[in-house]
């Protein structure tokens, strides 16, 4: 069943795994489970005792309109008891009897369900009670008496409905039993190969951030039980890092940031000291100059007259048969006469890499260039914009070191593992 989610990442298997309720796979002579656990299921005998419970079943704490089943939600109205709905508006009235009607027809999928479940045989007990007005309760108990037995006052253990052949179990053969054989164990042999093509139903979801590294990776990566501190205090890193708009209009109070160490990231710690680390980077640094809005005013790339900025921009796109969703660090959108006319992105990265290790910096650009071309090519989709009008950059914080990703126009540097790797500077694009 998780399969074809097409997800490599164990965390997500673990939500899947804990969020995903089975009964238990023994073959038991007799089970017991909920109607809406036997779906999709058949048995020889199926016993319904528990038909008493009210059709409806707990109201909704809000009833909601659409112009259509699968419309947006154009109104909202806490539930309300039914002697009330007449003094509500005409459209909140027609919510609330839609709403009803919905319940109603819930309801009875749920017994259509229950009583398509055997194969030989099916009992279904009610209550003999009537109720002192003598109509039927609004139960299942009450539906299927209203249904059955025209009218007719029952006694305990009587039999209120029956047709079909109740000696059925005469009719059925007994399978034989085969002889249980014991072969010989064999080492089992698994072979996982990549899915080919689009998928058939379905887009297949993927993050910039799953093409780190590009199509090959590690499977101690995948398989890792634990985020590690480092990984921690980048996320860290960049949840304070989204709370800044820009320099110019003041850093966020320590209060703040540590407000947000605890309900955005869930940090148990002490932060002071990550907190100094974090201002030593915000001080006399190239990161400063990508924060400050007057800054880049002095240094733009383009002409523009007025300038937006997007922290943690979420966007989802269809690409190539796959579903590409995630989240651009910062982006910056440069305007002219109200029109995007070029956009900036910047991602930040928190990788411990030895300033004067060039060959370390070029294999971390080339590890992050799928995720980073992933992003430039979002941007030029959701506004439109030629490849030239993008720019991307990595900021690696630890060693102060922005690096302009580029197409192959750019310059090689050889890595330590002999291979070349494009990378450049900053320079105008137009």
């Amino acid at each position: 069943q998780y399969a074809p989610r097409g997800s490599l990442r164990a965390d997500d298997f673990i939500d899947f795994v804990e969020q995903k309720p089975l009964s238990d796979p023994t073959r038991a002579p007799v089970r017991v489970m909920t109607v809406h656990q036997s779906k999709g299921l058949q048995f020889d005998i199926v016993v319904l005792p528990e038909l008493d419970a009210r059709l409806s079943g707990q109201n909704e704490a809000f009833v909601v309109g659409r112009d259509s089943p699968t419309g947006p939600v154009e109104a909202v109205c806490r539930y309300v008891e039914k002697d009330l709905w007449p003094f509500l508006p005409k459209r909140f009235q027609q919510m609330f009897h839609d709403a009803n009607q919905q319940k109603w027809a819930e309801a009875l999928c749920v017994l259509y369900v229950a009583v398509t479940r055997p194969i030989h045989a099916l009992h279904m007990l009610i209550s003999a009670e009537q109720g002192v007005s003598g109509e039927p309760h609004k139960t299942f108990a009450g539906l299927l008496r209203a249904a059955l037995c025209e009218g007719r006052v029952l006694t305990p253990d009587a039999v209120a409905y029956q047709t079909g052949d109740s000696d059925w179990a005469a009719h059925i053969g007994t399978a034989p039993v085969e002889e249980a054989t014991t072969a010989a164990a064999s080492p089992a042999l698994f072979r996982i190969q990549l899915a080919t093509g689009e998928r058939e139903r379905g887009w297949q979801s993927v993050s910039p951030s799953r093409l780190e590294g590009g199509p090959s990776l590690r499977i101690a990566d995948v398989l890792r039980p634990a985020r590690s501190a480092g990984q921690n205090f980048g996320t860290l890193v960049h949840a304070w890092l989204a709370h800044i708009e820009w320099l110019d209009h003041g850093l966020p109070s320590d209060d703040e940031l540590k407000r947000a160490a605890i309900e955005e990231v869930g940090w148990q710690q002490d932060v002071n000291e990550q907190l100094r680390q974090f201002k030593t980077w915000l001080t006399d640094s190239k990161l400063r100059s990508l924060l400050s809005q007057k800054a880049l005013r002095e240094d733009a790339f383009c002409k523009f007259d007025q300038i937006e900025v997007s922290n943690e921009r979420r966007f989802a796109l269809k690409q190539n048969g796959q579903l590409m969703n995630g989240s651009i660090d910062r982006l910056v959108l440069y305007l002219r006469d109200g029109q995007v006319v070029a956009a900036d992105i910047l991602d930040y990265k928190t990788d411990g890499i030895a300033r004067d290790d060039a060959s370390a910096l070029a294999d971390k650009v080339e590890f992050y260039r799928p995720q980073i071309a992933a992003y430039v090519q979002a941007v030029q989709r959701m506004y439109d914009l030629p490849a030239g009008q993008v720019r991307a950059r990595l900021m690696f914080l630890n060693i102060d070191e922005i690096v302009t990703t580029e197409e192959p126009t750019n310059h090689e540097v050889h890595s330590r593992r002999g291979h070349s790797h494009r990378q450049s500077t900053q320079r105008p694009l137009f």
